[in-house]
């Protein structure tokens, strides 16, 4: 028989709440939370005219190609007259990625040495997170198309750069600040020989295409971008339809068991393993050098078209949400070049 103990039902060898008082409980917290934002939000407002210095905050977070969105959305705000600084404290508390099985370095820095860069103090993030943080979508949805209206002091969440660039050349004025060819100076010894075989290989006539495969961290469903898994049916029919006789493949992955065995075979064309290469800034400068770009899940073949100096550059990526095909283009400068999108059928992807 059920017992009821302190309000807590008592069933077999576990507690559990009442119905009642859950949904009592779920209300009271939805009401707590409403009140810590209405007084956090009326806070913010009272303190923004009294602060000396006013600053926008970008916060950063995730890979290297995160790394690269989030200090180019800080440089828009940059030349626009704002003093920026940037919170880098999430890799304290997040050395490894979702499944704790790759470090998550923070490397712009070490990529980039020259980027004007500071780094907010403790102090600073501790009152702006407090006073100023925005909601990503809320705000992002009310100041989309307009940004010059947002004032300092602002701690900013935002990510995409679609909704403020349109073009490849809106792209390049920001991507100047980081001298990406800089990233040339720093490969190691084996991804100079890759880079040296691309070369040879363009010179050569061959179309030379980087796909990159990510596993790893991406191998389960929750974490992947679009809910969706991607299968060796999906590399398979990519590579169908990007490579001839005149191919030659760079592969580029986290996970080279899978690539050995799910996508190798669907190779139809003189391929490439750039298993000996050591940091994941290698595999994306590499990876922008081929004249073709096949992303699977995650930024690292979309992050290298953008800087694809080729003219006939073209980005093959899958269709993983409704507004990929119109947001993705602007978002990686397709202005110039080709982006087109693989319509997931169901075995190209895991349920």
């Amino acid at each position: 028989m059920n017992r009821l103990h302190n309000g807590i039902r008592y069933q077999g060898n576990y507690y559990t709440s009442s119905p009642l008082k859950n949904s009592l409980r779920a209300f009271l917290s939805s009401i707590l939370r409403k009140t810590k934002r209405l007084v956090k939000r009326t806070l913010g407002i009272l303190m923004r005219p009294f602060e000396k210095d006013p600053i926008i905050i970008m916060w950063i977070d995730g890979g290297f190609c995160s790394q690269i969105f989030r200090y180019l959305k800080g440089r828009w705000f940059a030349v626009r007259g704002f003093n920026v600084k940037y919170d880098i404290s999430w890799y304290d508390n997040n050395p490894v990625d979702c499944l704790h099985t790759e470090h998550r370095d923070f490397l712009l820095l070490k990529c980039f040495p020259d980027v004007d860069f500071e780094v907010a103090s403790h102090d600073e993030l501790q009152r702006y997170r407090r006073l100023y943080s925005t909601n990503i979508h809320n705000t992002a949805k009310k100041y989309h198309g307009h940004y010059e209206e947002l004032k300092a002091p602002l701690y900013n969440y935002w990510y995409d750069l679609d909704d403020i660039i349109a073009t490849e050349k809106e792209f390049r004025e920001l991507a100047k600040y980081l001298h990406w060819e800089k990233l040339h100076d720093i490969l190691g010894t084996e991804a100079r020989k890759i880079e040296q075989s691309i070369i040879r290989d363009k010179q050569s006539g061959l179309k030379v295409i980087g796909l990159h495969v990510r596993r790893g961290d991406m191998a389960v469903k929750k974490f992947a971008h679009g809910g969706k898994v991607l299968t060796s049916k999906y590399y398979e029919h990519v590579l169908n339809m990007a490579v001839d006789e005149n191919s030659v493949v760079y592969i580029f992955s986290n996970g080279y068991d899978f690539v050995a065995s799910d996508v190798v075979p669907y190779v139809k064309c003189r391929y490439i393993l750039a298993d000996k290469t050591s940091e994941v800034y290698e595999d994306i400068y590499l990876c922008s050098l081929c004249n073709v770009q096949i992303a699977g899940q995650g930024g690292l073949a979309n992050m290298a078209y953008s800087f694809n100096a080729n003219d006939d550059r073209k980005l093959i990526r899958p269709f993983l949400r409704e507004n990929d095909e119109e947001r993705l283009p602007r978002y990686y400068a397709g202005s110039s070049g080709t982006v087109e999108f693989v319509r997931l059928t169901e075995d190209m992807y895991e349920h």
